[in-house]
Order: C-alpha cells, then sequence, then structure tokens
C-alpha cells in the first residue's frame, strides 16, 4: 500500500488569502509575487452603470428647465387671478367707486402720519395768529410815530427856525423868523423879515392828496441851490421837495428854464427824493 511521504517543498500558508509565498526568503529581500503590476487588468464599468450615470448628466439640465416652466406657470397664474380682481374691483354703473390704497413709502417700523383735521386747524390758527400780530404791530408803530410827532411838532403840525437871508436888513439886526405849518393838509409857510410882523409874507405849497393828512409833518432847510451866493428856501414834506429861490428881497418859485439846475443841486446836496 503506497504511503504518501512528508517533503519539505510544501508552500507554506500565507496570511493574506491568495497570497502564496513561494522560496525561501533572503535577509533583506522581499518576497515576490507570482502576479505582477503589470499583468493586473484596469477596471472597466459594465454597460449598465456607463447608461445609469450618462442619463443623470442629461437629466440635469432638463430638471432646471422643468423647474423654470414651473415657476414661470406659477406666475402666469397669479397674474391672472391679480387680473381677475381688479376686474371684479372695478365699479358698476349703480356701484360706488373703491377708492384704492396709498402706498405706503414710509419705513417698515413707522407708521404713516394722517392729516387729521385737529393738525390742519393748528395750521390756519398760527397763521390767522401771525396776521394779527402783523396788524397789531402796524397799529403799534403808527400810533407811536403820531405821539411822536406830536411831541415835536404838535397839532397843528409846526416848525419854527430863524435864518439870516438877507431880507429886511437881516444880516446885521434880528434874523429872519419862519413858521411853517400844515393847516387841515395845506402847507403853509410865514416869513417875518428881519423879525418885523409889519412885512410878514407867506408862502403856499400845493395842497397835499391823499394818503396824506394833517398829521405830516413839514420843516425847512436852507441852502444855495443856484450858486448865486443866497440862501434859498426848501420845504420838506413826507418824500416831495419844494424849493423857493432867494432873489434878495423875497422867495419865489423857479422858472420852467431853471427846473434841471435845482433837481442836479438837490441830488448833489442829498436832498432830492
Amino acid at each position: 500500500m503506497p504511503v504518501l511521504e512528508s517533503t519539505d517543498k510544501i508552500a507554506p500558508k500565507s496570511i493574506l488569502r491568495h497570497r502564496p509565498i513561494e522560496g525561501p526568503t533572503s535577509r533583506g529581500k522581499q518576497p515576490k509575487s507570482f502576479v505582477s503590476d503589470a499583468a493586473i487588468p484596469t477596471p472597466i464599468l459594465r454597460a449598465s452603470r456607463r447608461l445609469r450615470q450618462h442619463a443623470h448628466e442629461e437629466a440635469a439640465p432638463a430638471d432646471r428647465a422643468s423647474h423654470l416652466a414651473d415657476q414661470s406657470a406659477e406666475l402666469l397664474s397669479d397674474g391672472r387671478a391679480l387680473l381677475r380682481k381688479i376686474v371684479r374691483s372695478r365699479p358698476g354703473p349703480g356701484s360706488r367707486a373703491v377708492r384704492p390704497l396709498p402706498l405706503n413709502t414710509s419705513s417698515p417700523g413707522r407708521k404713516p402720519r394722517r392729516i387729521t383735521s385737529a393738525f390742519v386747524f393748528s395750521i390756519v390758527l398760527g397763521m390767522a395768529g401771525m396776521v394779527l400780530l402783523w396788524m397789531l404791530f402796524g397799529l403799534v408803530s403808527n400810533w407811536g410815530t403820531t405821539l411822536w410827532d406830536d411831541a415835536h411838532y404838535g397839532r397843528p403840525r409846526t416848525y419854527q427856525t430863524d435864518v439870516r437871508v438877507g431880507h429886511n436888513h437881516d444880516q446885521t439886526g434880528t434874523p429872519s423868523h419862519f413858521i411853517a405849518l400844515n393847516l387841515q393838509r395845506r402847507i403853509q409857510v410865514i416869513e417875518f423879515p428881519g423879525g418885523d410882523a409889519t412885512h410878514t409874507r407867506v408862502f403856499l405849497v400845493p395842497l397835499l392828496e391823499p394818503p396824506s393828512t394833517d398829521l405830516v409833518p413839514v420843516t425847512l432847510t436852507f441852502v444855495d441851490v443856484n450858486n448865486d451866493k443866497q440862501l434859498d428856501m426848501v420845504v420838506l414834506f413826507e418824500q416831495q421837495r419844494v424849493v423857493f429861490l432867494n432873489d434878495g428881497q423875497s422867495f419865489r418859485l423857479p422858472l420852467p428854464s431853471e427846473q434841471d439846475q435845482v433837481a442836479q443841486s438837490l441830488r448833489q446836496l442829498g436832498l432830492s427824493h
């Protein structure tokens, strides 16, 4: 009966599966495997897997397109619903018009301010108060001006002065006395040459026109207007100037040929209105 003999050439079992080790190992050398790296074939995907991956890549744009189509359909439906609401909200022949709600342009956290009747009333009341205050200020100002004129010129308004104008030897004796008064809107200038009442002269100024009243003050000034070295008389009231030229014996109104010279002289003297 044959007997199997044990030999030392039986390949030992390796710890790794399907990796038998053959031959003795020398010091410093790695054991050689039966299969080389070049002999390992490259893995090839199965046809079913390639088809599924290609289908997934092609399905991505189709999904996006369908998503956009769904959004467009939703927007279109919302627009149609809004249009139906607008059409339904239109008033009919016998219905009452519905006022549209105002757009809220204020900040999200602030409530829109409503203009109430109390607010409008306060504005109107303030404006009326300002008008009344302005009228009161005008009345007080006029009253103060009238009171000042009463203290200086009296009633009727009267102004007096003494000036040497060369009449009735007033250069060496008593100066001439002048009185200007507004008597019932008629301005009169009375001269007492050399202080002599027997030679009294009265010079009349045109009647004052409304709104001027008999409370308008009148003053006199004496300057050389026509450069003849004699003092001429200028009557001043409101914004008007009336000139009387001195001829050495009395005063007279300027001639038409002298009007330009008189006006120029008044401008140079700062008496023009």
